[in-house]
């Protein structure tokens, strides 16, 4: 069975990195792989130059979610882009609807407190460049959140039941597996799901589950229903609590 192999060379690229990229490039051709996910249009523009055959799919750290910026970037050759994990269902139709390119959208996985592409705050806590392959997920840590109570004073905020917030920056889970048909409707092309770093049981898991939902559906999209079983098997898998972001 031929694989496909996609590279992530998705960094906000400093001058510091730009020597040996031509020669990079050239060995991803070299050694079969498919193509390049990539945010920096620096790697874009020399990825055409030294290594023509690879394909050029946009990576989500350019936060697309507006049909104009994905029409710019078909016209600068690429094959793909993978949304911003915020572009919701309307804006998904409307881009393939408008523009003649495949499209990309996560499904499952880590959400960030912002546009992928756009924070700095792992910069700023501990100067690990989040946009570089650094991010150390300072979103994740346990802060205290303060209000400023009546008397101008600061006091620990407690939500509406008298507890703590614990984790207050920390996003949910991305989980759009009751979407998937409104997705498979809309045209998009490909569905991603956050793997880097997990365990093989995590994504076989994950894989496995959303496969079964894609092909039920295919196979008979009028008597679709989720079944409960699948719903169990992702809660299974080790998660910060399910959302649908703004889908």
């Amino acid at each position: 069975m031929e694989q496909k192999i996609y590279v992530t060379t998705n960094i906000i690229a400093h001058d510091e990195n730009i020597e040996g990229l031509d020669e990079y490039l050239r060995a991803l051709e070299k050694t079969g792989a498919t193509g390049i996910i990539v945010a920096d249009p620096l790697i874009i523009e020399t990825c055409k130059r030294v290594a023509p055959k690879l394909e050029i799919h946009l990576s989500t750290q350019q936060s697309l979610s507006n049909y104009k910026a994905v029409e710019f970037w078909k016209e600068e050759g690429l094959d793909r882009v993978v949304l911003a994990r915020e572009t919701g269902a309307m804006e998904m139709q409307e881009m393939k609807d408008k523009v003649d390119i495949e499209i990309e959208s996560f499904i499952h996985g880590a959400m960030c407190i912002a546009y992928s592409g756009r924070c700095t705050l792992s910069n700023h806590m501990t100067a690990r460049d989040s946009n570089r392959g650094g991010c150390c997920q300072s979103c994740r840590w346990d802060y205290d959140l303060l209000e400023v109570d009546e008397d101008g004073e600061l006091d620990l905020y407690y939500d509406g039941e008298g507890e703590v917030t614990p984790f207050a920056m920390s996003p949910k889970d991305l989980k759009l597996i009751e979407s998937i048909p409104n997705m498979m409707d809309i045209g998009v092309d490909s569905l991603k799901i956050e793997g880097r770093m997990k365990s093989i049981h995590y994504i076989a898991t994950v894989v496995s589950v959303y496969r079964k939902v894609i092909d039920a559906y295919a196979a008979d999209p009028q008597n679709f229903k989720i079944k409960p079983e699948w719903l169990i098997e992702l809660d299974k898998c080790a998660n910060r609590g399910h959302c649908f972001s703004l889908y």
